[in-house]
Order: structure tokens, then C-alpha cells, then sequence
């Protein structure tokens, strides 16, 4: 049921210097009462008496101000409104009071806006003076907001600042606080260097990083970053010239609205991809990988352990059963199994490329359960083993890595700062480059993202290259992974 917003009400008792005792005397209520409405503590319903009585005196304290100030107010905060009849002015009273949504802009002891409707910054300086005034309006904001993040100019102009603005405090803030996120990027401009900061940043689930081609057709501008329901920023640039660079930041409604519409597009056309929960998402997952069963390349995987590929049948029969999965998640995880199993060791095998971190295998040979992310995800539910499973699967590792020659596996040190400054901590992946590739989130191991854009997976299969190469011109960095898979294994006995 639709209930008075109290931030609204002090709004207009504000602008119309209505005093807490004309509302006790005109409304006939208690001291008490007005105090708890114009602090939030108590609500007026829709359907109530006291609130047509409420919006009666509203309009008639209008009519007796020869300003008429709730005109112009909702002229001002609406640039569509046209109040004609006192049923026009009823009808934006009841949105306003009803449907409110807390703007920052707006102070909230004078109900005006803190900044006008539209402002013009020039060069690269006045685009970073502008996007810090985003960041601080998502820093305001009371309850989790979206924000689109969509730059075909790959964010040249913020050039010489490191990892901005994607990895800044303000935007781990504003996901902290529930707030979603979508990055929206160009595959004609992209960078190694900006897919690496999107890559860590959409290991979150309230993260969505999507790449589309020609991000600048169908519009004049290059940037646009929206923050829904508050304001949007729009830039341009004519050339390289630092000076040449143009931005407009916008808080009027209509026109974010129809920039919020514009940018939701973009997304739609962006890479196919899919949030990896329910049964049917995981079947979904499994027949994609079976589809392209037979294709050629190789497949990365990363993870905090070895992955299940390495395992032996009877030791992964055993954790399943230990960890009490329904003969339905145990079937998904076999299924997964075999895929694995046929893509790696058949006659047409694809080259298998696994990155690890050395710390991460530490850490797990010290723990009394481990958790295996890359199982959870295909069964649906957290899945863990114990030592003695993980040694096994430490064990098994080590054997196929030393007699095939169709898996390589590089350990490294968090340490060696070329990689881990770019990949940050290691999740469970698992991709196939023009393919599909799928990646856990940071903070629910059970969940998980499926990309299905060729281009999108290509990126990804590009980057794990990248890192391959990088450990190849640092020989001393890369470490004996059959040797401390062996040391693991006799560890802890």
C-alpha cells in the first residue's frame, strides 16, 4: 500500500512555510503525530482521510500564495509538467508524495536543487571535475543505486591515473552497499590493460561487464555514464588535444531518462551472457561446453585448487557422496567430469593451460575442509574435501602433468607482481577462446557467470595468453608445479 514519503512532506511544508502547528491545527492531529510523520516514524497511508485532508490544505495554502509555488516547483523538477487545473497540480502532489525517490541533489531542508540541471566542462581536467561529481552523488545515495559505465573512448581521457576510475573507493563502496554496476565496452578500442581491471571487477555478481562493437554508432558522444533515477554525463572529443575534450553533466529527469534508455540498449546488445544458478542454468552450461565438444584450442582453467579435470573418478565418486548431493547435482558433476575427460585425454585432445597460485595450494593443504568452488558451481551447492581428498587430487595432478604432453600448468607466487597486480586474486575459470568461457564470483562459490560472445571469450582467452608469455620471459618465477604438487601430497599425512 502507497504510503507518504516524509522526506517529501518536510519538501513542501519547507516550500509552502507550513509550521508543524498549522498542520495540528488545519488537520486536526496531535503534536505527537506531526512529529513522527515528518521524521519517518510513522506513515501516511494513500487510502486515509487524514491524507485527502493532507492535499487539500497543501493546495489551498497554494492558492492563497500568489507564487504559485508547487507550479513552479514541479515545473523545475519535472521539465514536462504542464499544471493547467487543480486535478494536474493533484495528480503531481500524489506522484511526489507517493512515489518520491531520494535525489542527493535536492537539499533536503529547502527542497531546491544543489546544482543546476545542466553544466559544460571542457577539456580532460573539467571531464575528471565532472565524473567526480558522479562519484560523490553514488557516494550519497541511501539505498543501492545502478550506475552504467559506458565509454567507447576506453577512457583515454583519464590516461596517466592509474586503474581509475574502475577500481576506485567510491565504486567498491557503492557495491558494497548493494549497488549494481555495468561496464559496457568497445572491442575496437579496448586495451589488455582495461580488460584486466574489467575482468577483476566482474568477479562480482552486482558487476556486469559487457563488450559490443562500435559503442559510438547511433550517437554523437563517446562516453556516457548514467546513474539511474539522479544524473547522467555525456562527453565528446574532437581530437587528441587534451583541450578538445567536451562534457555535459545533466540532473533534469527527462533527460537522464532518455540517456538511461539509450545506454540499457547498448547493453542489450552486448555479449550474450547468463548468471549460473538454478538447475536449468547449469544444464545450460553443460550442453553449451558439450556443443563444442570437438572444436580445436585449448582450454584455460584457473582456480584456488586443482581443477576436477585432474581427478580419478573413484576419489570425485567419494566426495560427492561425503558431501551428500542429491543423485541429480551428483549427475551434473559427472557429466562435467566426463566433458572434461573427453575434451583433455581422447584421440582429438585440446591443449590444456591451468594458472595457479603456489599460496592458495598452501593455504588448502592447512585447512580442515577445503572448498572446491569449480564443483560448487556445477552442483549447485558449496562442495568441500578433505585432506586426504586433496592430496589425492594433488597427487593425481602431479602424474598427469608429468606424463602428458598436452597439459601445462604454471604455479607462480602472489609475489611476482606482473601478473597478480592484473589478475588480483585467483578465481575459479574455466574458457575456450571464440567459444564460451564461465568464472565464479568472488563471494558465492556456488554461483557463476556464462559468456557466450566469440569476441568476449577470445579477450579472456587472449589475456591467460598474455600471462603465459609473461611467465615464459621469467623462467625463475615459474616454479616446478610437479615438485610441490608431490610435496603437498606427502604433507599433513
Amino acid at each position: 500500500m502507497s504510503t507518504v514519503n516524509h522526506i517529501a512532506l518536510n519538501h513542501l511544508t519547507h516550500l509552502l512555510e507550513i509550521s508543524p502547528k498549522d498542520l495540528i491545527q488545519n488537520l486536526y492531529v496531535s503534536q505527537s503525530l506531526v512529529s513522527r510523520w515528518k521524521n519517518g516514524t510513522r506513515k501516511i497511508k494513500r487510502d486515509s482521510p487524514v491524507y485527502e485532508q493532507l492535499v487539500c490544505y497543501l493546495i489551498e495554502v497554494n492558492k492563497k500564495n500568489r507564487f504559485h509555488r508547487l507550479e513552479h516547483y514541479f515545473q523545475e523538477l519535472y521539465p514536462s509538467c504542464r499544471i493547467r487545473k487543480e486535478a494536474d497540480l493533484r495528480y503531481y502532489l500524489d506522484a511526489f508524495l507517493l512515489n518520491y525517490k531520494y535525489n542527493p541533489l535536492l537539499d533536503e531542508e529547502t527542497g531546491q536543487h544543489q546544482m543546476p540541471k545542466f553544466r559544460v566542462f571542457k577539456g580532460r581536467e573539467g571531464r575528471m571535475k565532472a565524473f567526480k561529481i558522479v562519484l560523490e552523488t553514488m557516494k550519497k545515495l541511501e539505498k543501492p543505486g545502478v550506475v552504467y559505465y559506458f565509454d567507447a573512448e576506453d577512457y583515454r581521457w583519464a590516461s596517466g591515473i592509474s586503474s581509475w576510475p574502475l577500481n576506485m573507493e567510491v565504486s567498491e563502496e557503492f557495491l558494497k552497499k548493494g549497488g549494481k554496476i555495468y561496464i559496457i565496452s568497445d572491442f575496437a578500442n579496448i586495451t589488455p590493460r582495461y580488460f584486466y581491471e574489467t575482468f577483476q571487477m566482474s568477479n562480482q555478481d552486482n558487476v556486469i561487464a559487457a563488450y559490443s562493437e562500435d559503442n559510438s554508432s547511433g550517437s554523437l558522444f563517446y562516453s556516457h555514464y548514467v546513474l539511474e533515477d539522479h544524473m547522467s554525463l555525456i562527453g565528446y572529443s574532437l581530437s587528441d588535444d587534451p583541450q578538445d575534450c567536451y562534457t555535459a553533466l545533466y540532473t533534469d529527469p527527462l533527460t537522464c531518462q532518455v540517456h538511461l534508455h539509450y545506454v540499457k540498449e547498448k547493453y542489450r546488445n552486448a555479449s550474450p551472457q547468463h548468471i549460473i544458478t538454478a538447475a536449468s542454468d547449469r544444464g545450460y552450461l553443460l550442453s553449451t561446453m558439450e556443443l563444442y565438444q570437438n572444436s580445436a584450442g585449448p582450454i584455460y582453467i584457473t582456480g584456488t585448487i586443482p581443477s576436477i579435470c585432474f581427478e580419478e573418478k573413484q576419489t570425485l565418486l567419494e566426495i560427492l557422496e561425503k558431501n551428500g548431493l542429491s543423485q541429480q547435482r551428483r549427475k551434473m558433476c559427472l557429466r562435467f567430469y566426463d566433458y572434461l575427460q573427453t575434451m583433455l585425454f581422447s584421440k582429438e585432445a585440446n591443449p590444456l593451460k591451468g594458472l595457479y597460485y603456489k599460496e592458495d595450494f598452501d593455504e588448502a593443504s592447512q585447512q580442515s575442509t577445503v572448498l572446491d568452488k569449480e564443483l560448487s558451481i556445477i552442483a549447485g551447492t558449496p562442495v568441500y574435501l578433505t585432506p586426504s581428498q586433496f592430496r589425492r587430487r594433488c597427487q593425481s595432478t602431479s602424474d598427469i602433468i608429468k606424463r602428458s604432453q598436452n597439459v601445462r600448468l604454471y604455479l607462480m607466487s602472489k609475489q611476482f607482481l606482473p601478473i597478480y597486480s592484473l589478475l588480483g586474486e585467483n578465481l575459479t575459470s574455466c574458457s575456450q577462446k571464440n567459444r564460451w568461457y564461465f568464472a565464479a564470483f568472488r563471494d558465492t562459490p556456488e554461483k557463476a557467470r556464462l559468456i557466450l560472445d566469440s569476441r568476449a571469450c577470445t579477450l579472456r582467452a587472449r589475456m591467460f595468453e598474455d600471462f603465459f608469455k609473461e611467465l615464459e620471459k621469467e623462467p625463475e618465477e615459474r616454479m616446478d608445479a610437479v615438485k610441490i604438487l608431490r610435496e603437498l601430497t606427502r604433507a599433513n599425512k
